[in-house]
């Protein structure tokens, strides 16, 4: 077990009375949050000894329990705990996004490391992996000798806080708050990073449900849940003295738009049950939120997530092969019919075999490991686990985007025969043999002086045509059966090398 929780577990042993955070965080040398931390280890160490830890707002913890499980606990600090079951890398990575962008100083390596239980290295290395989602927020991670903090303006912030807690595991427990009128309040820290329990999301949530606006009954509840996120974040802001900025010409095209009034009776319910004051500035900035989200309340949640999941696919695809995927109507469209009964079984963890797997991973072997790279940003996004089966299904598509993009081979024919049979054997090999275009045709006593660097193949009428390190395929004049079936194979083999997918994203890198 980690000394530090032994030092905690003595501490309040020993002490009737109620003991702060602060005062334990002073006896143990450690920060506010990583005593936090570990008093959800002590809370587990003492649970099968019937010993509960209560907290009484404003006045501290206390041990509760019997004087026998007491003293079997005191003689028993041999138990082996955990401490990092909780911490995989994305989870590590989703505390230290969420624990540097709500903080309000900076936020030192060694102490990040202590809450997670991790080397300083490992908590550079995951700064390091943040730093590019960061930036596509429009934000900066600082690294400086006072600690790590983010750059950037507030609502970038405030939506980089919104996407880790809407995309985090923990977002179902929030539902849970919502829909359950028997939810047992713990004073449990449903982001770890974040200093505000289950008590502190469910007192907030209540004040604004409690308005009863009509609006909330234009929401599928996965909107109004999120509207609620919205409407923390804002109020967690104002009381870390964080303020949103607004123009002065956008407030003013606000003041008569829809949903202002009902934003005012939650900026006052809040204000009313908190002593706290929202701007004319923070009412702007939640309305239009309340705006977006109300305005498309007659798509699903699932119809959004479909949209969402296939343009990430789609963004992916983009990146590696540096070709705009987003242009292509029916791949989009296509994609996002698949997608809407794939997040049901992806949310529900409904298998779906894929009998065409084997010859998927077999004959678009490329093409699928791209997909499956691609998948793991969505897996990480909306915490989906996607089966190598619906991997298979979503290639499918990509392969279908990318036939109706592939380029045919440009094929120079050099032969020693008449105009009129050079436009006839041009003609039929282009109707015939699907992969290849004839583009130009030469004199074969011209060849070498030409530039031959723009073309994928060479067919010659004789020969004695000889390209060094070039692939000439000799056919007759006339082109008979055999020259056909040759040139459908050799040009099928230098057609699927030339819109090889895993060549494409070299030639792109």
């Amino acid at each position: 077990m980690n000394q530090r929780v032994i030092r905690i577990i003595q501490l309040l042993l020993n002490q009737e009375d109620y003991m702060t955070v602060d005062q334990i965080k002073e006896v143990v040398k450690a920060s506010n949050k990583t005593v936090r931390m570990d008093l959800k280890t002590v809370e587990s160490v003492c649970a099968p000894y019937n010993i509960e830890l209560i907290r009484k707002q404003g006045t501290g913890i206390r041990m509760v329990g019997p004087d026998s499980a007491k003293l079997a606990l005191k003689n028993k600090y041999n138990i082996e705990v955990d401490t990092n079951q909780e911490f995989s890398p994305l989870a590590r990575q989703s505390y230290i996004a969420l624990r540097i962008l709500t903080a309000t100083d900076p936020c030192k390596s060694s102490m990040l490391g202590e809450e997670l239980y991790v080397s300083k290295a490992t908590i550079h290395k995951d700064v390091h992996a943040l730093r590019d989602y960061f930036k596509h927020k429009k934000l900066e991670i600082v690294s400086s000798n006072t600690g790590i903090y983010v750059k950037g303006k507030e609502r970038h912030i405030r939506d980089c806080i919104f996407d880790y807690m809407t995309q985090n595991e923990k977002y179902n427990m929030l539902s849970e708050l919502i829909l359950n009128p028997d939810y047992r309040i713990t004073d449990y820290f449903i982001y770890p990073s974040i200093d505000y329990t289950d008590k502190n999301f469910y007192d907030l949530f209540n004040v604004v449900l409690e308005t009863k606006l009509s609006l909330f009954d234009e929401l599928s509840f996965d909107r109004m849940q999120r509207l609620l996120i919205r409407v923390f974040i804002s109020y967690i802001r104002i009381l870390d003295d964080c303020p949103v900025a607004l123009s002065k010409d956008f407030m003013r095209k606000l003041e008569n738009a829809n949903y202002y009034h009902e934003t005012e009776i939650i900026c006052e319910a809040i204000e009313k049950a908190y002593s706290i004051s929202f701007n004319e500035t923070e009412v702007h900035y939640l309305q239009v939120h309340i705006q977006s989200i109300v305005s498309d309340s007659n798509e699903t949640s699932t119809d959004t997530s479909a949209k969402v999941m296939a343009y990430q696919l789609i963004q992916g695809w983009m990146k590696q092969f540096d070709y705009p995927f987003d242009k292509d109507e029916e791949l989009f469209s296509s994609l996002y019919r698949h997608c809407k009964p794939a997040i049901t079984r992806l949310k529900h963890n409904i298998p779906m075999e894929n009998t065409l797997l084997p010859i998927i991973k077999n004959q678009f072997r490329n093409t699928f490991l791209i997909t499956k790279d691609c998948c793991k940003v969505i897996e990480r996004n909306f915490g989906y686990v996607i089966s190598d089966d619906e991997i298979g299904y979503l290639t499918l598509h990509l392969v279908a985007a990318l036939d109706r993009e592939k380029k045919k081979l440009n094929v120079l024919l050099i032969s020693e025969n008449s105009v009129g049979v050079n436009k006839l054997l041009q003609q039929r090999i282009n109707d015939l043999v699907p992969y290849m275009n004839i583009s130009r045709i030469i004199d074969v006593r011209s060849y070498r002086d030409e530039d031959l660097s723009e073309y994928d193949l060479f067919l010659s009428t004789t020969s004695a045509t000889i390209i060094t390190d070039k692939s000439v395929v000799k056919i007759s004049p006339i082109l008979d059966e055999a020259d056909i079936l040759k040139l459908n194979t050799v040009g099928y083999e230098h057609f699927k090398e030339k819109n090889n997918p895993i060549q494409y994203a070299k030639e792109k890198s």
